[in-house]
Order: C-alpha cells, then structure tokens, then sequence
C-alpha cells in the first residue's frame, strides 16, 4: 500500500546503501555490521507484521465475497484458479515455438479454453484438488493464506468440492461483454508483440523462404478427417481429442494440436469429409490409405464406443479408398 511502499524502500535503500564496498577489507566493514543487522532485522519483522495484516485482509475479502455471493461459489472459483491458472505457462512455451515456426495464433483465450477442456481428465483434477488443499506455507511470511485455510475462514468443507465443481462451465465473458472476441484477438496480439521484444521469439528475415512443400496442405487433409470423426456423433470428447492427438504426432511430422482443435471447434467451416476423402484417394499408396483408416478408427474407438455415425464414415472410407475388408 501507500503506506507501507515508503517504510521498505527506505529500509531496503539503507541496508544497500551500507552494504556497499564489498572490495573493502573486513575491518572497513566491521563498524556497519550492527547497523546492518539491525536494519535487516526490523526490515524482516516489519514484513512479517505487514504480511501478517495482509492475510488477514485477505480473509476479510473473501468474507466479503460469501457475502455478495456464497461459500460454494467462492470456493470452487479458488480451486479453478489454483487447478486451471498454471496451464498458461505451457501455452506461452507452445506459442513460442509455434511462433517461431511462424504460425499465428489469433486468440489464445480459445486455446486456454481448449487446454482446460482436453489436457486435463477427470482423474488428474481429483489428484489436483488433493494437491491443492494440502499445499502448506512455503515460509512463514507468505502473503497469501491457503485454499484450507481460506476454506475454513468461511466455514466451507474441504470434503464437499467435486471434480464436477471444477468442470462445469458458468456463465462466459462473451455473455456479458459485448465485443469479448475481439478484445481477446488484441490481447493475443499484444502476447505475440511481447514474445518479440524480450527476444524470446525470432521475427522472419524479409528474404525468407515460406514456400510451402505440401506438407502443410497434407496436414490441414489429415486435421479435417480426423476432426470430423471426432464430431461426427455431435459430441466433442476429450479421449477421442486425446487418441487423435497422441496418434497424429506418432504418424505426422509437425502434427500441431492448435490447428486440429481448431478444426474440431469449427466443424461446419472445415472441409466435408467425403470431399477430403476424394481428393486425397488418388494421391496416396495403398499402405498409406490403410494406415489413415487404422488411425480414424481408432479416435472413433478412443471413447470405447463406436457410434453410428463413426462407422458410416469408416465403411464409406474403406469403399472410396477400395481397402479390402
């Protein structure tokens, strides 16, 4: 706050101010030492009391919060943010490479989206909430209280929260922001420009070669098809994402998950899957189209369930492409 700000840049000010020299011999610092040590000691109980009172600020805040809406709702928010929050850290890195391999996302609040919905199964969010709730202090001057220990302030049973809690989706910004969309394309942009200055990301030299070889082409084919099986019984399930996924990146090079989500998000703007099977028949060896069949029917199978309209894309597939049964 304003008033503390001035109390630790001073002390910390001072202490450095003392401090310094450190070519000088031992005796040239052997009179600041007490000085040192006592600043440093009211510097240290002074964070412990201010961090003290902040915690306790914190718990005020969130009684507030139960107040404005209820226990259930602030408790499951805190577990969301401990239990989602850290999944942006993994889609800066795969911007990053994906920016270097100069492909562009336009929104990554889609891709956060997408991450939360598939990178994370229901056994995994049940060994995160016990995670989450047994995190201890990591030092006695942590600012911020646990989720226990919030839990407790507001008189919420630890036992109560469910993975189901943790799943269900509530009301999107999109509601209740007009404009949400485009605000989040800036947002992305304004991440891209960063990766950029700080150096992490290598823009491309003018005389570059983007001509592409195919592969690019081959690749959006492969997304289509498999996207549509996906979503062919009109259900988007995280273990036929996951199967197609895992299996993609084993059988195609450069397999990019960020566009095949995208596929399987846009279903009605991608190509039908009849007319990718058409135009690819002609291109491909008999291995080849038998090794895509193997790999569509097991994104089908991925959920242990082979709906009717999977199978109709299957057996059209064998007929068009003429594999044998």
């Amino acid at each position: 706050s304003l008033k503390f700000a001035p109390i630790y840049r001073g002390l910390g000010e001072s202490i450095q101010v003392l401090s310094e020299g450190e070519d000088a011999s031992f005796f040239a610092h052997l009179p600041k030492l007490p000085a040192i040590a006592m600043l440093s000691l009211m510097y240290e109980v002074f964070a412990m009391n201010e961090r003290k009172i902040s915690r306790e600020r914190e718990f005020a805040a969130d009684t507030v919060g139960v107040s404005t809406s209820s226990k259930e709702s602030l408790a499951t928010a805190l577990a969301k943010v401990a239990v989602y929050a850290p999944l942006w850290s993994g889609i800066q890195y795969s911007n990053i490479q994906r920016l270097n391999e100069r492909k562009v996302s336009r929104n990554l609040s889609n891709i956060f989206q997408d991450s939360a919905r598939f990178d994370i199964s229901h056994r995994n969010l049940g060994e995160m909430i016990e995670q989450v709730l047994q995190t201890e202090l990591s030092h006695p001057t942590d600012t911020h209280p646990t989720i226990l220990e919030r839990y407790e302030n507001i008189g919420y049973e630890s036992d109560d929260l469910t993975v189901d809690d943790l799943t269900k989706i509530g009301l999107s910004i999109r509601e209740v922001l007009d404009d949400s969309e485009s605000i989040e394309e800036e947002l992305s942009m304004f991440e891209h420009q960063f990766m950029v200055a700080i150096g992490q990301v290598t823009p491309p030299e003018e005389t570059e070669d983007n001509e592409d070889d195919g592969s690019e082409g081959f690749l959006n084919a492969m997304y289509s098809l498999a996207a549509s099986m996906v979503g062919a019984d009109g259900q988007i399930v995280q273990a036929e994402v996951v199967q197609a996924e895992q299996i993609g990146s084993e059988l195609f090079d450069n397999f990019d998950k960020v566009e095949f989500r995208e596929h399987c998000n846009n279903l009605e703007d991608i190509p039908k899957f009849n007319d990718v099977v058409a135009v690819l028949g002609p291109a491909l060896r008999e291995d080849h189209k038998m090794s895509i069949y193997d790999y569509l029917k097991q994104v089908a199978m991925a959920d242990d369930d082979l709906a009717e309209e999977e199978k109709e894309l299957l057996v059209y597939l064998r007929k068009e492409w003429g594999l044998e049964t």
